[in-house]
C-alpha cells in the first residue's frame, strides 16, 4: 500500500469504528432507558406540582402538550428525568390533561421505589417507541460499522497475501 491508500485505510477504520461506537450507545441507552420502565411496574403514585407548561408544534405540524413537575420525598427534589441523568425536562401528557392543567396544580406521578428518578406522570404515554428506535437506529449503526470493518480487514488481508 503506497501512502494515500494506507491514509484511506486507516480512515475508514476509524470511520467504521465511529459507527460501532454510535450503535454501542445507543444501544446501551434503549437498555437502561426499557428497564427503566420496568421499575415503573413497581411504583408508588403521588400527587405532584406542575412548574411549567408549554405546547410546540414539531417538523410534522404535530402539536405537542408539555409540562415540567417536580416532588419530593424527604429533603430531596425530583423532576422528570431520563436515562442520560438530564432533569427537569419536558414531558408530554394529553391534551385534555393539559387544557385542565395550571402552574402550580397538582397532577398524579408515578414514581419507582428503587430510584425515585424514574418517575412518570400517570397521564403520559410511555414513550417506548422513541426508544425502541434508538435501539434499532443503534443496531443499524452497529452493523454498518461492523460490516464495513469486516469488509476492510478481509481487504486488508487479501492484499497482504497477494503482496
Amino acid at each position: 500500500m503506497h501512502k494515500l491508500s494506507k491514509k484511506r485505510f486507516i480512515g475508514k477504520v476509524f470511520g467504521s469504528l465511529v459507527l460501532i461506537l454510535i450503535g454501542v450507545f445507543l444501544i446501551t441507552l434503549t437498555i437502561i432507558e426499557v428497564m427503566r420502565y420496568t421499575k415503573l411496574s413497581n411504583s408508588k403514585q403521588l400527587q405532584r406540582i406542575v412548574t411549567n407548561k408549554r405546547t410546540h408544534s414539531g417538523s410534522k405540524g404535530i402539536r405537542s402538550y408539555d409540562i415540567q413537575y417536580e416532588f419530593f420525598l424527604g429533603d430531596n427534589k425530583y423532576t422528570g428525568s431520563d436515562a442520560t441523568g438530564r432533569e427537569n425536562l419536558w414531558i408530554g401528557i394529553p391534551k385534555e390533561f393539559f387544557d385542565a392543567l395550571e402552574i402550580n396544580s397538582k397532577i398524579p406521578i408515578a414514581y419507582s421505589l428503587e430510584n425515585p428518578n424514574v418517575n412518570r406522570p400517570i397521564v403520559s404515554p410511555i414513550g417506548i417507541g422513541d426508544t425502541i428506535a434508538g435501539g434499532i437506529l443503534g443496531l443499524f449503526f452497529f452493523s454498518f460499522g461492523f460490516l464495513l470493518f469486516l469488509g476492510l480487514i478481509q481487504d486488508f488481508l487479501k492484499r497482504k497475501a497477494v503482496g
